[in-house]
């Protein structure tokens, strides 16, 4: 799901800050079901988040922590074909 909101001037000032928090949802989803290694895809890389979200990377920084292994990657927009496809899936669903 993508959020995107923006301020007065139509400036985007929340839409990183909902992927951000899909991001802490994902590590969580992995880490309930057992999951100790694992890779995770991004968009957007870590190391480039404004200031206004630094609380949630740094709490992501601290979850990954927990797990055996852990890799973090940033995937090109157009190469991130499984989310392309879960969207495209996603948006057809009645509920």
């Amino acid at each position: 799901m993508g959020v995107v909101i923006r301020d007065h001037e139509g400036r985007v000032v929340t839409a990183l800050k909902a992927k951000a928090i899909a991001f802490v949802e994902a590590i969580d989803f992995a880490w309930d079901v057992g999951i100790s290694d694992a890779h995770f895809d991004t968009v957007r890389g870590l190391s480039t988040s404004p200031v206004g979200i630094s609380n949630i990377v740094s709490s992501m920084c601290l979850r990954l922590q927990d797990f055996h292994f852990v890799q973090v990657l940033h995937v090109k927009r157009l190469g991130n074909k499984p989310a392309h496809i879960l969207a495209q899936y996603a948006k057809d669903l009645d509920s």
